[in-house]
């Protein structure tokens, strides 16, 4: 009876222990793994072109420059005229040949405007004179402006004060608009002298000065515009002032538009609401109703053409058109 309960614990022993390694053996069988799709490919990028290489500057002598000078005179326009950027790379070597060719009457206009551009980039004071003096008898209007811009382009105190001159003087007239632009190439100095300028001009030449504080003034000019508003006597430059004030922040001054508007010279009325135009976005919304009033009244008095402009631009803005 021992000897076989013996025997059984010693069969049950036996089984267990062969039943563990078969466990074992079947956790160490590998797992089948499934089957996987290869990745396609990444496409191959095509090899970059080798950049062009950069054509070698062309360096100054005065015989290129004189052969690309030849070359300008059958150009028309700076932008496909080879010549141009070569000499304008140059510099100052050639600016007294560039101005020979721009004051030559007989050359064509074109190339002639082409080589006072060059000179406007170049800046080189010692042309100046020489520019201003051909500017004044230049009859082109286009050819003109570039003259009297070269003139200016250099900075000298000189050309400067030619040019403030002749812009407030009769012989000056004609060209005003050539003459401001050349004014404005001096920036501060410009600003400034308009600004100190405005009080003392007659009232007749005030719109001109007044002008040039427009183009230039930025925020910090504003405390200064501000104050010389009540020092001017010409309507149509307190329009102008008051509209730039407006611009750089015075929301106060739209008053004086307003009253503009209010004038009973046809001219003046057209005025404000050409300067009101500029900013009639930030008009007040308290103001509107009054505005689009005198505006409508004005316009329907005007005669129409350029001088209702202004009124047209303020009604679309504030009504979308309305008539």
């Amino acid at each position: 009876m021992k000897s076989s309960s013996l025997l059984a614990i010693c069969l049950s022993g036996c089984l267990a222990v062969w039943a563990g390694c078969n466990d074992k053996n079947k956790a160490e069988e590998p797992v089948e793994k499934p089957d996987t799709v290869a990745a396609a490919p990444k496409p191959t990028e095509p090899a970059k072109a080798p950049e062009p290489a950069k054509p070698k500057a062309i360096e100054y002598s005065a015989e290129t420059a004189a052969k690309l000078i030849g070359d300008m005179e059958k150009c028309e326009y700076d932008f496909n005229c080879k010549a141009y950027k070569p000499l304008v790379s140059f510099g100052k070597k050639v600016s007294a040949d560039l101005a020979k060719f721009a004051t030559d009457a007989a050359k064509p206009a074109k190339a002639r405007a082409i080589a006072a551009k060059a000179l406007i980039t170049i800046k080189d004071p010692a042309v100046g004179k020489q520019m201003l003096e051909a500017a004044r008898k230049e009859k082109d209007f286009m050819l003109r402006d570039k003259l009297y811009s070269a003139a200016a382009a250099g900075g000298s105190d000189e050309i400067f004060n030619d040019l403030t001159k002749l812009y407030l003087s009769k012989a000056g007239k004609e060209h005003q608009m050539q003459i401001r632009a050349g004014i404005r190439l001096y920036q501060k100095k410009a600003l400034d002298w308009a600004i100190e300028k405005l009080p003392k001009t007659k009232k007749n030449q005030q719109v001109e000065v007044a002008d040039i504080i427009v183009d230039l003034a930025d925020k910090d000019s504003l405390k200064a515009i501000q104050g010389l508003i009540p020092k001017v006597k010409d309507i149509m430059a307190r329009h102008r002032l008051a509209s730039k004030a407006i611009a750089l922040g015075d929301k106060g001054k739209f008053d004086i538009l307003i009253k503009g508007l209010k004038s009973k010279d046809q001219y003046d009325r057209s005025d404000a609401a050409n300067f009101l135009a500029g900013v009639i976005k930030q008009l007040p919304a308290d103001k509107k109703a009054e505005v689009i009033k005198l505006l409508k009244a004005a316009k329907k008095k005007d005669r129409g053409g350029l001088t209702a402009m202004g009124y047209n631009k303020c009604l679309k803005a504030l009504e979308g058109g309305a008539k």
